[in-house]
């Protein structure tokens, strides 16, 4: 019996903002607390600000065009 691994792919947020049409700030902002999305950059420190480099997978922006279609026929 074989099992296969199905991994996700995973966009950067400029590849996300191109697909979109929206800038990089507004993708952070959508997609930094959603699931689906992994966060790469640093933590806030004292004198230091957070660095975001955020990979959003294609499920999760699939869902997200999903949803805002939705909301948009309505």
């Amino acid at each position: 019996m074989s099992d296969t691994l199905k991994f996700d792919e995973y966009m950067s947020v400029e590849q996300v903002a191109a697909v979109l049409g929206v800038s990089v700030n507004t993708v952070a902002r959508q997609f930094g607390d959603r699931g689906g999305v992994i966060d790469l950059g640093t933590k806030e420190q004292m004198n230091k600000r957070r660095r975001r480099i955020l990979r959003i997978s294609r499920t999760t922006l699939k869902k997200f065009i999903d949803e805002h279609q939705t909301k948009r026929r309505k």
